[in-house]
């Protein structure tokens, strides 16, 4: 259900059960959570990147199987809904979500936390919560209004409506359109670009945009400052000034 290849800095996940359009499980979550906690912990990852095979990323979650009580208890009990947006996002290292074909509610909200997303130019992402008699979980509230500002965030969740990866380029939403046959190779010589830099400074990078982006601008110049400081402190202790 779930691959995982590591090469030259890069762990690709890979959600594989094309044959039912890669929609979500329990078991796939857990699957999902397992192998992003091994590429997080193992230091000879840089960059994570997760993808799908077929023509769907991911088609959303399984509701045939989600409305049963034992399914329900398990996607309640396992620690993908609960943590992996925070976890993704939280993580020192770069991720990527190659989005390779069609996305749908989770599938679409799982992407928001990566750092990166590159999407087929034809893939059709929705969010199609509020014709369900649902709200966008899994992070979409809070991640997707800081993509793309709170009234294009708005447009999407209360109308549910679909947009091609195009689009969602023109609004950044994901950084790159590219052929559907070219999204895991587009994403993967990015990462193979990132993983080419020192851990620590893509750690600070990332540190630095999250956190000063939370703090008045002076604040967030002197906490710039300070971490750049540190930085150096750092890298002069591993002999690299």
């Amino acid at each position: 259900m779930i691959g995982y290849e590591g090469e030259s800095g890069v762990a690709t996940i890979t959600l594989d059960s094309p044959g039912t359009k890669n929609m979500f499980t329990a078991a796939m979550g857990e699957q999902i959570w397992d192998a992003f906690s091994r590429a997080d912990d193992d230091d000879d990852v840089r960059v994570i990147v997760v993808t799908g095979t077929g023509p769907v990323f991911c088609g959303g979650v399984d509701l045939e199987i989600a409305v049963t009580p034992e399914e329900q208890a398990r996607i309640a009990a396992g620690e993908f809904f609960r943590r992996f947006p925070a976890a993704v996002h939280d993580s020192p290292k770069p991720s990527i979500c190659a989005m390779n074909g069609h996305a749908m509610g989770v599938g679409v909200t799982m992407a928001l936390s990566f750092d990166l997303r590159i999407a087929a130019s034809d893939a059709r992402l929705t969010m199609p919560f509020t014709r369900l008699g649902l709200i966008a979980g899994f992070g979409g509230t809070w991640f997707l209004p800081r993509l793309i500002g709170r009234a294009k965030a708005l447009e999407l969740l209360y109308t549910g409506r679909a947009i091609l990866g195009s689009e969602a380029a023109d609004m950044g939403l994901v950084n790159a359109a590219v052929p559907s046959n070219e999204v895991l190779a587009t994403a993967q010589a990015m990462a193979a670009t990132i993983a080419s830099f020192d851990p620590v400074v893509l750690e600070y990078c990332k540190r630095s945009v999250d956190e000063s982006a939370q703090r008045a601008l002076l604040d967030g110049l002197a906490h710039e400052f300070d971490l750049f400081t540190e930085l150096q402190t750092a890298l002069r202790a591993r002999g690299r000034r």
